[in-house]
């Protein structure tokens, strides 16, 4: 696999790790793109044991956020302003993170920088309804550890990945 079926595998994986901000079942769609990649390639790049693993992982924090969700009062909607926010805290975080720790860093910051953007949006407008219609502090925070875990098993899936194709 050369080119641009590469280039498309590595932006359907960050665009994976970009999912899990907003909620989105990101690792598991990460985990259908390993298992695409895996069988056009022979697995010989990402063998059986790394897909069992990784699909693991993946299904055991999609369930831990589906507890969480299912804990919560309700999950903030995501406005227009938010998503554009978002895309911008992920370019932002991806240019400031990138020349100290390089590949990683760009990862790093693209869920870091939308994830911040996406919360402080949210917070902000929840500023403008009434006391008993915000969202409670340890909902956020319970949500917003819940998403970081599973940002961080499709950050940490994404770099296994591509330090494999790049060995």
């Amino acid at each position: 696999m050369e080119g641009p079926e590469l280039t498309i595998f590595i932006l359907l994986l960050f665009a994976g790790v970009y999912m899990t901000v907003y909620g989105l079942p990101g690792a598991l769609a990460i985990v259908i793109v390993l298992v695409v990649f895996a069988a056009l390639t022979g697995f010989e790049i990402i063998g059986v044991k790394h897909l069992v693993v990784i699909g693991i992982l993946s299904v055991l924090a999609e369930i831990l956020d589906a507890f969480v969700y299912a804990s919560n009062i309700r999950r903030p909607p995501v406005t227009r302003v938010g998503a554009a926010a978002s895309l911008c805290g992920a370019f932002a975080g991806a240019v400031l993170l990138t020349p100290f720790f390089y590949g990683f860093g760009t990862l790093l910051g693209v869920f870091v920088g939308g994830f911040a953007a996406l919360m402080t949006v949210q917070k902000i407008e929840q500023k403008k309804l009434k006391p008993a219609f915000r969202e409670p502090v340890r909902a956020t925070l319970r949500r917003g550890a819940a998403t970081c875990l599973k940002g961080m098993v499709a950050m940490g899936t994404t770099a296994f990945v591509l330090s494999r194709l790049y060995s």
